[in-house]
């Protein structure tokens, strides 16, 4: 009896540590179907985050344009064929300074030729303009000037339109001053306080530039504008090795080679339109028809993309019609007709409220103001 008893107690708990095996077994197995499943869960958000991360990247292609910016101060119509004139050549036989400052010594015939290459380059960049008809090396003059420190008196009317007309030119743009105040230094750093840090250099150039211009017209001679210009350029690079500056900071030379350069292209660009760089946008990634006018945008066959975007103005699909009424608008920019490519950027935005195309618009906006302007000083 006492040992039927024994082994019914001993059943007993066999059954109890079985039972509680199975238990664990299913906690163990529901475990591990919970973390597979959460595991793949969270791949697959990765997944769908990534995917659309990848299309916002790629559903858009950047490309660089140039676009026409009115002058602020631009000349009139009638004036499309300027000389220039130089008034800042100096014989004199010895080096003499430009200024009585210790940091700013330079000699004569170095500042000559700043001189002569800041006239060159401005005809290089009115050049570019369509305002101004092509300025050669015979409308290119150079005057003798008596004090390199003072800004000499204008032209003599009479004087001005004799240059022009035996130049055949109906306007003189003449460099009447310039002045280069150079300076540079290197200061010694220490380390940061409570670090282990290497003390360092830092070095500086500085360049203020004083640029007098005038405009003289050819009918009625005379002078009919004059602009002081004054501006400081500034180079700084940190180094440990004091001689490293000569590879990160240019030479006296070359920063009044980069001085003269920025002082002719501020000039031109605030008397004659000049062209300026931008980026622009278009929708690459949609149906296959969208692809294939991409690929034929990708080759600048706008006329072939053109063909097929037209065909996708009113398709059914809303996003569809909306990248191809905002590409439509892109080609149109190209084109020059901002109006038409306005038009196109709103009926885009109407279909698909975009960020990108409600900049569009404004951007096209600020274009066809400007190109009323531009058309005023064109005389078109």
């Amino acid at each position: 009896m006492h040992r039927q008893q024994g082994i019914c107690s001993q059943n007993l708990k066999v059954r109890k540590v079985h039972n509680l095996c199975n238990i664990l077994n299913k906690k163990l197995t529901y475990g591990i179907l919970f973390e597979l499943i959460l595991s793949m869960f969270i791949r697959l958000i990765l997944f769908l985050l990534l995917s659309h991360s990848l299309v916002a990247c790629i559903s858009l292609s950047t490309v660089n344009i140039q676009v026409l910016e009115p002058a602020p101060f631009a000349v009139t119509p009638d004036i499309s064929s300027p000389a220039l004139l130089n008034r800042n050549i100096f014989e004199v036989p010895a080096e003499i300074t430009l200024n009585d400052s210790a940091d700013g010594i330079f000699e004569l015939n170095f500042y000559n030729q700043a001189t002569t290459e800041l006239i060159y380059s401005l005809a290089g960049i009115l050049n570019e303009s369509p305002a101004t008809e092509f300025i050669d090396e015979y409308k290119i003059l150079e005057m003798p000037g008596n004090d390199p420190t003072l800004v000499p008196l204008p032209l003599e009317p009479e004087y001005a339109g004799f240059i022009c007309d035996s130049l055949d030119a109906d306007a003189l743009f003449s460099l009447e001053f310039l002045n280069f105040n150079y300076s540079d230094s290197v200061t010694l750093m220490p380390p940061a306080p409570g670090t282990y840090g290497y003390s360092y250099f830092i070095g500086e150039i500085s360049i203020a530039i004083l640029a007098v211009w005038r405009i003289y017209k050819s009918h009625p001679a005379g002078l009919t504008d004059e602009y002081f210009w004054y501006d400081t350029l500034k180079w700084q690079e940190s180094v440990y090795n004091i001689e490293d500056f000569d590879h990160y900071l240019p030479s006296p030379e070359e920063a009044i080679h980069e001085a003269s350069y920025y002082t002719a292209l501020e000039f031109a660009r605030r008397v004659s339109p000049f062209w300026l760089g931008e980026e622009r946008y278009y929708f690459t990634r949609g149906n296959y028809r969208l692809r294939l006018a991409a690929g034929f945008m990708e080759k600048s066959q706008t006329a072939n993309a053109e063909l097929i975007y037209e065909e996708l103005l009113n398709h059914r699909n809303k996003n569809t019609a909306a990248a191809a009424a905002f590409n439509m608008g892109f080609i149109s920019e190209l084109r020059g007709d901002y109006r038409k490519a306005l038009n196109f950027a709103r009926r885009s935005y109407q279909l698909k409220r975009r960020s990108v195309t409600g900049e569009y618009i404004e951007i096209l906006e600020e274009r066809l103001e400007k190109s009323n302007e531009l058309d005023r000083q064109l005389g078109r």
